[in-house]
Protein backbone atom coordinates (compact mmCIF):
# COMPACT_ATOMS: atom_id res chain seq x y z
CA UNK A 1 0.00 0.00 0.00
CA UNK A 2 1.41 3.36 -1.05
CA UNK A 3 0.27 5.90 1.54
CA UNK A 4 1.64 8.85 -0.47
CA UNK A 5 -0.70 8.12 -3.36
CA UNK A 6 -4.09 9.83 -3.68
CA UNK A 7 -5.59 6.46 -4.44
CA UNK A 8 -3.95 3.87 -2.17
CA UNK A 9 -4.88 0.25 -2.79
CA UNK A 10 -5.54 -2.10 0.06
CA UNK A 11 -6.16 -5.76 -0.76
CA UNK A 12 -7.90 -7.71 1.98
CA UNK A 13 -8.34 -11.45 1.39
CA UNK A 14 -11.45 -13.07 2.82
CA UNK A 15 -13.31 -16.35 2.57
CA UNK A 16 -16.43 -15.85 0.48
CA UNK A 17 -17.69 -19.42 0.46
CA UNK A 18 -17.22 -22.71 2.20
CA UNK A 19 -16.94 -25.26 -0.58
CA UNK A 20 -14.69 -27.98 -1.82
CA UNK A 21 -14.61 -26.59 -5.37
CA UNK A 22 -12.78 -23.30 -5.54
CA UNK A 23 -10.54 -22.89 -8.57
CA UNK A 24 -7.18 -21.41 -7.78
CA UNK A 25 -6.28 -18.65 -10.22
CA UNK A 26 -3.63 -16.03 -10.86
CA UNK A 27 -5.00 -12.49 -10.89
CA UNK A 28 -2.95 -9.82 -12.66
CA UNK A 29 -3.76 -6.12 -12.46
CA UNK A 30 -2.65 -4.09 -15.46
CA UNK A 31 -2.92 -0.33 -15.76
CA UNK A 32 -1.09 2.95 -15.84
CA UNK A 33 0.49 4.60 -12.81
CA UNK A 34 -2.57 6.83 -12.25
CA UNK A 35 -4.76 3.74 -11.97
CA UNK A 36 -7.23 5.14 -14.49
CA UNK A 37 -7.51 1.79 -16.26
CA UNK A 38 -7.45 -1.43 -14.33
CA UNK A 39 -8.43 -4.39 -16.47
CA UNK A 40 -8.31 -7.64 -14.52
CA UNK A 41 -6.88 -10.70 -16.21
CA UNK A 42 -7.64 -14.03 -14.56
CA UNK A 43 -5.57 -16.99 -15.65
CA UNK A 44 -6.77 -20.29 -14.20
CA UNK A 45 -4.05 -22.71 -13.24
CA UNK A 46 -4.15 -26.24 -14.57
CA UNK A 47 -7.36 -28.01 -13.74
CA UNK A 48 -7.18 -29.30 -10.21
CA UNK A 49 -8.87 -32.26 -8.63
CA UNK A 50 -11.46 -31.35 -6.05
CA UNK A 51 -11.08 -32.77 -2.58
CA UNK A 52 -13.67 -35.44 -1.80
CA UNK A 53 -16.21 -34.30 0.79
CA UNK A 54 -18.72 -35.92 3.09
CA UNK A 55 -21.45 -33.92 1.37
CA UNK A 56 -20.51 -35.50 -1.96
CA UNK A 57 -20.71 -38.92 -0.32
CA UNK A 58 -24.19 -38.29 1.09
CA UNK A 59 -25.40 -36.87 -2.22
CA UNK A 60 -24.06 -39.91 -4.06
CA UNK A 61 -25.38 -42.55 -1.67
CA UNK A 62 -28.96 -41.26 -1.34
CA UNK A 63 -31.46 -43.34 -3.23
CA UNK A 64 -29.08 -46.24 -3.85
CA UNK A 65 -30.69 -49.61 -3.13
CA UNK A 66 -27.55 -51.02 -1.48
CA UNK A 67 -27.38 -48.05 0.89
CA UNK A 68 -30.89 -48.61 2.20
CA UNK A 69 -32.43 -45.97 4.46
CA UNK A 70 -30.00 -43.00 4.59
CA UNK A 71 -31.12 -42.15 8.14
CA UNK A 72 -30.06 -45.60 9.34
CA UNK A 73 -26.69 -45.22 7.61
CA UNK A 74 -26.22 -41.79 9.21
CA UNK A 75 -26.93 -43.31 12.63
CA UNK A 76 -24.39 -46.08 12.03
CA UNK A 77 -21.65 -43.72 10.87
CA UNK A 78 -22.37 -41.28 13.70
CA UNK A 79 -22.13 -44.07 16.30
CA UNK A 80 -18.86 -45.31 14.78
CA UNK A 81 -17.45 -41.77 15.03
CA UNK A 82 -18.48 -41.63 18.69
CA UNK A 83 -16.47 -44.83 19.22
CA UNK A 84 -13.33 -43.14 17.88
CA UNK A 85 -13.33 -43.98 14.18
CA UNK A 86 -12.37 -41.27 11.70
CA UNK A 87 -14.70 -40.94 8.73
CA UNK A 88 -12.48 -39.87 5.83
CA UNK A 89 -13.96 -38.87 2.48
CA UNK A 90 -12.20 -40.59 -0.41
CA UNK A 91 -12.82 -40.42 -4.16
CA UNK A 92 -15.15 -43.44 -4.17
CA UNK A 93 -16.99 -42.72 -0.89
CA UNK A 94 -15.80 -42.78 2.73
CA UNK A 95 -13.26 -44.85 4.64
CA UNK A 96 -13.72 -45.57 8.35
CA UNK A 97 -10.39 -45.77 10.13
CA UNK A 98 -9.13 -46.14 13.68
CA UNK A 99 -5.89 -44.31 14.54
CA UNK A 100 -3.25 -46.64 15.96
CA UNK A 101 -3.36 -46.26 19.77
CA UNK A 102 0.24 -47.51 19.78
CA UNK A 103 1.42 -44.21 18.34
CA UNK A 104 2.29 -45.09 14.75
CA UNK A 105 0.95 -43.09 11.82
CA UNK A 106 -1.15 -46.05 10.70
CA UNK A 107 -4.91 -45.75 10.67
CA UNK A 108 -6.53 -49.18 10.77
CA UNK A 109 -9.24 -49.25 8.11
CA UNK A 110 -12.24 -51.24 9.27
CA UNK A 111 -14.36 -50.63 6.20
CA UNK A 112 -15.00 -48.47 3.18
CA UNK A 113 -18.44 -47.43 1.91
CA UNK A 114 -18.82 -46.41 -1.72
CA UNK A 115 -21.23 -43.80 -3.07
CA UNK A 116 -23.23 -46.72 -4.48
CA UNK A 117 -23.81 -48.06 -0.96
CA UNK A 118 -21.41 -50.99 -1.37
CA UNK A 119 -19.01 -51.94 1.39
CA UNK A 120 -15.56 -53.44 1.41
CA UNK A 121 -13.67 -54.38 4.54
CA UNK A 122 -10.25 -52.84 4.95
CA UNK A 123 -6.81 -54.36 4.99
CA UNK A 124 -7.00 -54.70 8.75
CA UNK A 125 -5.07 -57.98 8.96
CA UNK A 126 -2.10 -56.63 6.98
CA UNK A 127 -2.12 -53.31 8.84
CA UNK A 128 -2.22 -54.98 12.25
CA UNK A 129 0.60 -57.34 11.30
CA UNK A 130 2.75 -54.50 9.99
CA UNK A 131 2.46 -52.66 13.32
CA UNK A 132 3.17 -55.77 15.42
CA UNK A 133 -0.40 -56.52 16.54
CA UNK A 134 -2.03 -59.94 16.63
CA UNK A 135 -3.54 -60.51 13.16
CA UNK A 136 -6.21 -62.78 14.67
CA UNK A 137 -7.99 -59.60 15.83
CA UNK A 138 -8.85 -58.98 12.17
CA UNK A 139 -10.08 -62.54 11.64
CA UNK A 140 -12.32 -62.25 14.71
CA UNK A 141 -13.66 -58.97 13.27
CA UNK A 142 -14.35 -60.38 9.80
CA UNK A 143 -15.85 -63.77 10.77
CA UNK A 144 -19.28 -62.57 12.04
CA UNK A 145 -19.59 -60.16 9.11
CA UNK A 146 -18.95 -63.03 6.69
CA UNK A 147 -21.90 -64.93 8.20
CA UNK A 148 -24.19 -61.89 7.98
CA UNK A 149 -23.44 -61.25 4.31
CA UNK A 150 -23.28 -64.90 3.16
CA UNK A 151 -19.54 -64.95 2.45
CA UNK A 152 -16.49 -66.93 3.55
CA UNK A 153 -13.37 -65.67 5.29
CA UNK A 154 -10.07 -65.85 3.46
CA UNK A 155 -7.73 -66.26 6.46
CA UNK A 156 -4.57 -65.54 4.46
CA UNK A 157 -5.80 -62.19 3.12
CA UNK A 158 -8.09 -61.37 6.01
CA UNK A 159 -10.86 -60.57 3.55
CA UNK A 160 -14.19 -61.93 2.36
CA UNK A 161 -14.61 -64.28 -0.56
CA UNK A 162 -17.58 -65.88 -2.24
CA UNK A 163 -19.30 -62.56 -2.95
CA UNK A 164 -18.89 -60.26 -5.93
CA UNK A 165 -15.74 -58.16 -5.61
CA UNK A 166 -15.57 -58.88 -1.86
CA UNK A 167 -18.26 -56.19 -1.51
CA UNK A 168 -21.71 -56.21 0.05
CA UNK A 169 -24.54 -53.68 0.67
CA UNK A 170 -23.93 -51.39 3.65
CA UNK A 171 -27.62 -51.69 4.59
CA UNK A 172 -26.80 -55.14 5.97
CA UNK A 173 -24.70 -53.45 8.66
CA UNK A 174 -26.73 -50.25 9.04
CA UNK A 175 -30.16 -51.91 9.20
CA UNK A 176 -30.16 -55.69 9.69
CA UNK A 177 -27.17 -56.04 12.06
CA UNK A 178 -26.43 -52.53 13.32
CA UNK A 179 -26.38 -53.22 17.07
CA UNK A 180 -24.41 -56.43 16.65
CA UNK A 181 -21.97 -54.71 14.29
CA UNK A 182 -21.42 -51.85 16.74
CA UNK A 183 -20.72 -54.38 19.51
CA UNK A 184 -18.26 -56.14 17.19
CA UNK A 185 -16.45 -52.88 16.41
CA UNK A 186 -16.24 -51.99 20.11
CA UNK A 187 -14.79 -55.41 20.91
CA UNK A 188 -12.28 -55.08 18.06
CA UNK A 189 -11.17 -51.61 19.16
CA UNK A 190 -10.86 -52.79 22.77
CA UNK A 191 -8.60 -55.65 21.61
CA UNK A 192 -6.42 -53.27 19.60
CA UNK A 193 -6.12 -50.88 22.55
CA UNK A 194 -5.28 -53.73 24.96
CA UNK A 195 -2.51 -54.88 22.58
CA UNK A 196 -1.20 -51.32 22.31
CA UNK A 197 -0.84 -51.12 26.08
CA UNK A 198 1.32 -54.26 26.10
CA UNK A 199 3.69 -52.90 23.47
Amino acid sequence: MDEKSDHPILVVPRVVAQTSEIVRAIIRFEGDENLTKLPVVITPEREQKTTPSREAFWEGVRGKADAGDPRQLEILISRLEEMGLDVDPIESGVALRFPDPGGSNTEFRLLRVTKEGRTRLGRLKQQLGKEGYNEEIAIRYITPIAKWVGARVNPQKGDLEGISGSMFPIKILSESYRDRYLELVKKTLDEICAEAEKK
